[in-house]
């Protein structure tokens, strides 16, 4: 009875019920041959297959299982982490912005990395949108907290994108003489991160964290019901997908 009333309670979330709300009316103009009924049912069809946790899994994890996460301890020089997003002006403890859950992943990871490997963490992060603060000052104020030196830390926060990440980052490591980086962000993000670091002339170990579908995939009744973590997760792998094609035609 208890996954019953779950089952049903999820087709009363929004994106449930605006999905069986599309299917009624679907169903409606093609009874009555109404014009435009195939387009609704088409674009009605493709919502609830990209809202479905198996697709957003299967596709998020094509790109998540493209790098494995080595053991460690690796041969590298410093830990670089891709920011992944911030809250600028929202209370944290002893001061202002937080990070977002996606960046909470990969701090989280690189704490625990820098504890067993005892090397340098370089967050890669800047402004993108004046309200979400700065990425790597928020980033860097919660590691010295968790107990990292601030001479462990080095920031570089011009960049804005992956393209940027990669440009500064390396001049960072020629300015420190590195020869070889522990590439730290989401799995997911992984191969377009390569893409652009592998480009460069210092040695790039990834280590992929912070995952978003659980293995192995399974498909339960559940499974059937449109949810925000299944958009949420077809809409990352879309974007990676559009940004490793993008690079791909030479663009930024």
């Amino acid at each position: 009875m208890l996954y019953l009333i779950k089952w049903l309670y999820a087709w009363f979330m929004p994106l449930g019920f605006v999905v069986a709300a599309f299917v009624v009316a679907s169903a409606r103009l093609i009874k009555n041959q109404e014009k435009g009924h195939s387009a609704i049912a088409l674009l009605t069809f493709f919502l609830y297959l990209s809202s479905l946790e198996p697709i957003g899994n299967m596709l998020i994890s094509s790109l998540e299982d493209r790098y494995i996460q080595p053991a460690v301890p690796l041969q590298a020089e410093a830990i670089v982490v891709l920011g992944g997003g911030s809250y600028g002006g929202v209370a944290d403890l002893n001061g202002s912005g937080q990070v977002g859950d996606i960046a909470a992943n990969r701090l989280l990871t690189a704490l625990r990395l820098q504890r067993q490997m005892q090397m340098p963490i370089v967050l890669s992060g800047g402004v993108v949108f004046a309200e979400d603060g700065n990425e790597s000052a928020i980033e860097k104020r919660v590691l010295i907290e968790a107990g990292v030196p601030e001479t462990m830390i080095y920031t570089e926060d011009n960049s804005r994108n992956t393209a940027e990440n990669a440009a500064y980052t390396m001049q960072l490591c020629r300015e420190h003489g590195w020869k070889s980086i522990i590439l730290l962000t989401s799995a997911f993000h992984m191969p377009r991160a390569m893409g652009f670091f592998s480009q460069k002339e210092t040695v790039v170990r990834p280590y992929p964290c912070d995952y978003q579908a659980s293995r192995p995939l399974t498909i339960t009744p559940f499974s059937l019901i449109p949810n925000v973590q299944g958009l949420y997760n077809t809409t990352l792998a879309v974007k990676e997908y559009a940004g490793m094609g993008a690079h791909y035609l030479g663009f930024q």
